[in-house]
């Protein structure tokens, strides 16, 4: 049997102190690789891994915890497949960056790529003709072709009437059927020139049935009428299915990489590069390129003066707001423990290039960062937002102005961190995230933490005020606090159990008097357990108790509960890529007056299957049927919860029951 293995480490340890490993082995037959992926981790509660091999799933595949915080999967493939992936670390998906090879996400990041049949080759070419390295293959990446694709029926139920509130049992409100599919292409045109395109092919529902929303009328659609539409979609399904529209070119990136200089450049839906220094100066998920971006950016030769001293600059004209701009920075560190950074973005209010400066505006940003001992990490930052009109430079003040302290000590069985944020309510990131800068805030946050195993503690706590302070006494201000416990508790089981617990709060100080309202939000448990039996790999259970509260009482000093939410979900895998989903909710009326909108009880049940053949690209089939509760939708899969910690995103819904079953692609 040959053997072939690609072992490397992440070396950026200022990013992620951590290590990462893939293997991969040729059997016997020629056809079979057998793969294994090692990620280390020893703080790590959960590590999964996802990919095009299950369906992107974040929690299908859990990877195995060996001693010393490392975790291992090892599956088959054929060595025709190519694979995307990524592992998932307590629900935050991470990049392997000792991967050969990456692809585009689609959404400002990058997966993991190995194409077996071109690793394999390559690696036999290596032993028959001497070195080569053995890290990152210089090879074009061959052109590959995916899909983002659901094909999905829809039947919804009203269970109480849609004119009166009254109870009325089950009557057909509508059924329809919607398409949506997305084909990507991505590869090497040249070496060191890679594509992604993403053309938009169908987006559209189209209705069999809709009944009125008034009580005695006729149907909107009837179904006769219905049927004919979906029928008559075979006639022209390319604009049918884009609401009479043509295909339209989605994500469009090219990347150019060369020793001294990287190109990339994107257009409507992609995403440009994130930079985070305290303050998120330009937010890779919220901001589409729309007309475009360029960014330009150091090549490998140049990105770091000598072993000392690396640097990251990133200069971008675009069009992402609209109108001509720019968004930049520099970022440089010494010894993998000092760092400067430096950013400036500005975008114009005028359509011609020219006239930039008459009108326009603009953010500077510098930050400060060092990690003076091991465990202990240090940052400032400040930053400047400002304003031109008609070529005069407006007064700058504080309310244009941010700041923000951080500082963490983090061991392996305790740690803490802490930062300060006040800014301006003018001040601005224009391409960031603002949120990350806390316009008009003075914003304070502590996060201690302590392991005594098999338990680790926590504490989130921050607390708002108005960023001026000589008002913190006059204006609202808002304190949050989450505890939370997870426990490992699989050596005491005998099989992979963790559970977990938190609950969280809020008070608000309102108004001159300091009135103190309290809000309990919820309390949340998940517990997951591996390996219960041959046929039940995976079991999560989620228990949430939700409040919802109406406006501020100022007679009664208090937020009025409205609403309590009891609820339950349960996710199963099962062997064969099996995955069964049931929940219960219960809601309660605590308000004084009846409500006879609030629907009391709800349930789900739904069922899914990662079909496994690589030649159709594994698809997922699912069916829910939904009865006063719809908890499901995460990412566009509608097999997946969609959660708010532990706690169903759609706690509110009733009245209507849905039955959807469909098709999902994803590779």
């Amino acid at each position: 049997m040959r053997r072939v293995v690609l072992t490397t480490f992440l070396l950026a340890v200022l990013v992620l102190p951590l290590a990462a490993e893939v293997s991969w082995t040729l059997e016997e037959d020629g056809q079979t690789v057998t793969v294994t992926w090692v990620y280390e981790d020893p703080d790590a509660q959960e590590v999964y891994i996802a990919g095009t091999f299950n369906s992107w799933d974040p929690q299908a595949t859990l990877m195995t915890k060996e001693d010393g915080g490392r975790w291992t999967y090892t599956r088959q493939f054929s060595i025709n497949d190519t694979i995307q992936y990524k592992f998932v670390v307590d629900g935050t998906w991470v990049t392997d960056e000792t991967a050969p090879d990456f692809k585009d996400d689609g959404f400002g990041g990058k997966n993991s790529y190995l194409n077996l049949m071109l690793l394999i080759s390559q690696e036999a070419q290596t032993e028959e003709g001497g070195a080569a390295p053995k890290v990152k293959l210089p090879t074009m990446s061959p052109v590959t072709f995916g899909t983002w694709t659901i094909l999905r029926s829809d039947t919804g139920f009203l269970t109480r009437d849609l004119a009166t509130g009254e109870k009325s049992g089950f009557e057909l409100d509508y059924s329809l059927l919607y398409a949506s599919s997305y084909w990507k292409l991505q590869g090497d045109i040249l070496p060191g020139w890679n594509i992604y395109a993403e053309l938009q092919v169908a987006e559209a529902s189209k209705y069999l049935y809709k009944a009125s929303t008034v009580k005695g009328e006729e149907p909107e659609v009837p179904f006769k009428e219905g049927l004919e539409d979906v029928l008559e979609s075979a006639f022209h399904p390319a604009d049918a299915w884009l609401n009479d529209t043509s295909p339209v070119l989605g994500h469009f990136k090219v990347r150019i990489t060369n020793p001294y200089v990287n190109i990339y450049t994107g257009y409507k839906w992609s995403k440009g590069t994130e930079h985070v220094f305290l303050f998120n100066t330009s937010n890779a998920d919220d901001n589409d390129a729309n007309a475009g971006f360029t960014e330009l950016s150091l090549g490998e030769k140049l990105s770091s003066i000598g072993d000392r001293v690396s640097l990251d600059v990133v200069v971008a004209p675009n069009k992402r707001l609209g109108t001509d701009g720019v968004y930049s920075w520099f970022t440089t560190t010494y010894d993998d423990a000092y760092t400067l950074d430096l950013a400036f973005n500005s975008v114009t209010e005028e359509e011609r290039l020219f006239n930039y400066t008459r009108n326009h505006r603009g953010m500077f940003s510098m930050g400060i960062g060092a990690e003076p001992l091991e465990g202990l990490s240090l940052k400032a930052a400040y930053l400047l937002s400002y304003q031109v009109l008609d070529k005069e430079f407006q007064d700058l003040t504080d309310d244009s102005m941010a700041w923000g302290l951080e500082g963490s000590y983090q061991r392996d069985t305790f740690g803490v961190s802490l930062t300060t944020k006040i800014a301006g309510p003018q001040a601005t990131t224009i391409y960031g995230d603002d949120d990350t800068v806390k316009p008009g805030n003075l914003f304070l946050e502590l996060s201690p933490w302590v392991q005594i195993q098999p338990v680790k503690f926590s504490l989130t706590a921050n607390a708002t005020f108005a960023h001026e302070f000589d008002k913190i006494g006059e204006e609202n201000k808002s304190f949050y606090y989450k505890p939370q416990i997870d426990a490992d508790l699989s050596r005491w089981a005998g099989m992979p159990f963790t559970t977990s617990l938190y609950t969280r709060m809020q008070t608000d100080f309102i108004g001159e008097d300091n009135d103190l309202g309290f809000k309990l939000m919820d309390v949340g448990t998940k517990t997951s357990l591996r390996n219960l039996a041959e046929f039940l790999p995976g079991l999560d259970v989620y228990y949430a108790l939700a409040l919802e509260y109406g406006e501020y009482d100022i007679l009664e000093k208090k937020y009025p509960a409205e609403v309590l939410y009891n609820s339950l979900l349960i996710d199963a895998s099962l062997s064969r890529q099996v995955g069964l989903t049931t929940g219960l909710i219960l809601r309660t009326n605590l308000k004084e007056e009846d409500d006879p909108t609030l629907v009391p009880f709800g349930m789900t049940m739904g069922a899914s299957w990662a079909v496994p053949s690589s030649s159709l690209k594994n698809p997922v089939i699912f069916a829910n049927i939904e009865y006063n509760f719809h908890p499901y939708g995460k990412d566009g899969k509608d097999e997946v919860f969609n959660l708010d910690e532990y706690r169903p995103s759609n706690l509110a819904t009733g009245g209507s029951a849905r039955f959807v079953c469909g098709l999902r692609w994803d590779f």
